[in-house]
């Protein structure tokens, strides 16, 4: 769906329709979901969960690339 263009957008807002338009395109990332768990003893902490042979494991601690 193409964004529509809007002659006064805030920076963010163009930021923002610029970066919609990139990840548009990727598909799926990953199987299964990460959530946001607060702060961990060094930073951000995040769990992983997926299904594996039926059964659901999840990872704590996971270190997420960008």
């Amino acid at each position: 769906m193409p964004i529509p263009k809007q002659t006064s957008q805030a920076p963010w807002e163009t930021q923002y329709a610029q970066l919609r338009q990139r990840l548009t395109g990727i598909g799926w990332i990953s199987e299964g979901y990460v959530q946001d768990r607060g702060p961990g003893a060094g930073g951000p902490c995040y769990q992983w969960t997926r299904k594996v042979k039926g059964g659901r494991r999840s990872e704590n601690g996971v270190k997420l690339a960008v």
